[in-house]
């Protein structure tokens, strides 16, 4: 029965994406009762284990839901992707947490929320026409829960700050919400990337060029092939 309990987060992760079809309140009060569900399984979880390595245990997977469900609500096509994809990698994540979750699935799993809640941050202010702060504000409040997982107050304060101002920055740029999201998570990923590597005394400068250079070619990439101007829903 436990085994069959790990599959219940994805199972309801990829049900939550598949009503989008249907559009409206369906949707909408079943992404808020399954991120509910989810937080309470991993309250759940922590609790059986204790101590965890953290208290904030929760940051992670509620931006993590937030950022699909938003998403998919954006662009029903990307949403089902990123559901599908998403969903599997939930499902690792919950298999070792709290307290044995590998390196790699965590720091996965952190970089693809990053990418999916940029998605949807920026979907709200492509939609919705959002004033600048209420998108730097929203934007900078997922951030912080992110880098707050795992980095200390003052360090996450930090970090969010960059993302705040690189959010204000490319509010400058017209192109779709996608290609943002992309350069957003670019950033994201130098930070995350950073702390990670100083955190575990790795840090040097040849990586921090190695990175730097590998990050510029993704976004070039990404500008060139991303047509400036405002375009039709994906």
């Amino acid at each position: 029965m436990r085994k069959l309990s790990k599959y219940f987060p994805s199972i309801l992760i990829m049900v939550t994406v598949l009503l989008i079809e249907f559009q409206g309140p369906l949707f909408y009060v079943s992404a808020a009762i399954s991120i509910i569900v989810i937080l309470f399984l991993l309250f759940r979880a922590q609790r059986s284990e204790p101590p965890v390595p953290t208290r904030s245990f929760w940051f992670l997977p509620l931006v993590f839901s937030v950022g699909i469900f938003g998403t998919a609500a954006a662009s029903p096509l990307l949403g089902l992707f990123f559901g599908m994809l998403g969903s599997y990698l939930f499902y690792y994540y919950y298999l070792f947490f709290p307290k044995n979750i590998p390196v790699f699935i965590e720091q996965t799993t952190a970089l693809f929320t990053a990418f999916v809640f940029s998605s949807f941050s920026w979907s709200l202010s492509y939609y919705f026409m959002l004033p600048p702060w209420a998108t730097i504000f929203f934007s900078a409040l997922g951030f912080y829960l992110l880098f707050r997982h795992r980095l200390a107050a003052l360090g996450a304060l930090v970090g969010t700050l960059v993302m705040a101002e690189t959010t204000w920055v490319l509010q400058f740029w017209p192109i779709h919400f996608f290609s943002l999201a992309v350069v957003s998570l670019a950033v994201f990923y130098l930070i995350f990337m950073f702390s990670h590597l100083h955190s575990i005394g790795k840090l040097s400068t040849r990586k921090i060029y190695f990175q730097v250079s590998l990050i510029a070619v993704v976004v070039i990439l990404t500008l060139l092939s991303s047509p400036w101007q405002p375009i039709n829903r994906i």
